[in-house]
């Protein structure tokens, strides 16, 4: 038996020595975000796993910003919460979302994303083990938009001027704009 046991009360709960997870189980209030407690720190994290799509008219090299864009957000959509391992040294919970989305953007006069939505599907597992220090997250997303980019902003409150990002071959360091200090989920 470990010194640390798992605990997982409800199906949307976790918890060991160092974190303590959170997530709502009613399909009317869950949009399939989580909270977070740094049991060691005190610090709690809201609104993880949550998702939003902006246009993305670039390649794959280069991000380009539509003029006529709409963002779309998962904190407005539904999601279903269950547990899926229950064990001493396991506790999984499945996160399943489902968000509506333009279909593709729509190259011409107008340069905005179609009034046709078809379902962008994401699945998480999130998983604590005894003693562990971190938090296993697999996620999948199920794409059938085109023209869009996909992202899950981690709002950390923590106060800085730069941040670090991922290029080919590279890690750069890059300056937060003021827009971006701004949440972007709701």
């Amino acid at each position: 038996m470990s010194s640390d046991p798992l605990r997982s009360r409800r199906a949307w709960r976790q918890a060991n020595a160092q974190w303590r997870t959170s997530a709502s189980p009613s399909p009317s209030k869950s949009n399939g975000s989580l909270t977070v407690r740094d049991k060691r720190t005190g610090a709690v994290y809201e609104r993880q796993l949550t998702f939003e799509d902006i246009a993305d008219i670039g390649d794959g090299w280069y991000h380009g910003m539509a003029v006529n864009d709409q963002a779309f957000t998962s904190t407005a959509s539904t999601a279903a919460v269950s547990l899926v391992h229950d064990g001493p040294q396991l506790t999984t919970f499945y996160i399943r979302m489902v968000m509506q989305m333009p279909h593709r953007f729509e190259f011409g006069d107008e340069m905005r994303r179609s009034s046709e939505l078809v379902d962008l599907v994401i699945e998480n597992w999130i998983s604590l083990r005894p003693g562990a220090a971190h938090l296993e997250v697999e996620t999948a997303v199920h794409k059938r938009c085109r023209g869009s980019q996909a992202a899950s902003p981690f709002p950390s409150g923590a106060k800085t001027d730069t941040y670090l990002a991922d290029s080919p071959f590279d890690v750069v360091e890059r300056p937060i704009s003021s827009e971006q200090r701004q949440p972007s989920l709701p």
